[in-house]
């Protein structure tokens, strides 16, 4: 609830999300029971080459805070590697590499950086589908996004070819995939962005330093975008 004494600096501040959003830059947090229909849908098992690309490729965007379509294209099998916790033993995936992205530039270092941590006694555990799809990518292309063969065998040793997904078709992921999976409304890839940060800015997993290093902004007030957005977004149900 805004305070009366601040009705001028709180009317700037929503001009200002306003404005983000016009320009892509907001977004509607994906809701819970949107997030449950994605992942019990056909178009994101892992028993098929499009199914399992779907799904590995919203896991990294989700874990990773992926911005759009940014990078996306560069992706190689290399970007990301599979490591194991010596205390937990529990695997984990990490990037291997700091990236060139908007809010990081070249006299900077990621100082804290995003994993996608294994789910052992899940379904939809993002390690295990991880692993399969770079098992079945074709091995003479080094893309991580390669086109889905339109037939094989599940035994098969490539479920994929070696020309890479276009980056038009990253650019338009989820708002594809909102379609296809009958979701209440279509989410842009900026909506698996700030789904991830609101959930994180709920629970308080990090503090605001290591938050900013990992979602890749420079100033404590830009968190308030992402509180704002779930305090909206929530409003509506």
């Amino acid at each position: 609830m805004f305070h009366e004494d601040f009705n001028e600096s709180n009317q700037v501040f929503k001009t200002t999300l306003t404005e983000l959003k016009a320009n892509g830059k907001g977004a509607t947090i994906i809701s819970e029971i949107d997030r449950t229909k994605l992942y019990s849908s056909t178009f994101m098992q892992t028993n098929s080459s499009t199914g399992l690309s779907n799904k590995v490729q919203f896991d990294i965007r989700i874990n990773f805070f992926r911005r759009g379509a940014e990078n996306m294209d560069k992706m190689t099998k290399d970007t990301f590697k599979v490591k194991t916790d010596p205390k937990t033993k529990r695997k984990y995936v990490t990037k291997e590499m700091d990236e060139l992205i908007k809010n990081h530039r070249f006299n900077d270092k990621e100082n804290v950086t995003a994993i996608m941590p294994e789910q052992p006694d899940s379904p939809f555990c993002p390690v295990a589908a991880f692993q399969k799809y770079i098992s079945k990518l074709h091995p003479k292309s080094n893309r991580l996004w390669q086109r889905p063969l339109a037939s094989f065998y599940e035994e098969s040793a490539s479920w994929y070819c070696t020309s890479q997904v276009g980056r038009d078709t990253l650019a338009q992921f989820m708002n594809k995939l909102s379609k296809l999976c009958s979701l209440s409304q279509v989410y842009t890839n900026h909506s698996i962005r700030a789904t991830a940060a609101t959930i994180l800015t709920e629970i308080r997993y990090f503090a605001d330093a290591q938050f900013m290093s990992v979602i890749g902004h420079k100033s404590v007030s830009s968190l308030a975008i992402y509180q704002y957005q779930r305090t909206s977004d929530m409003a509506k149900f």
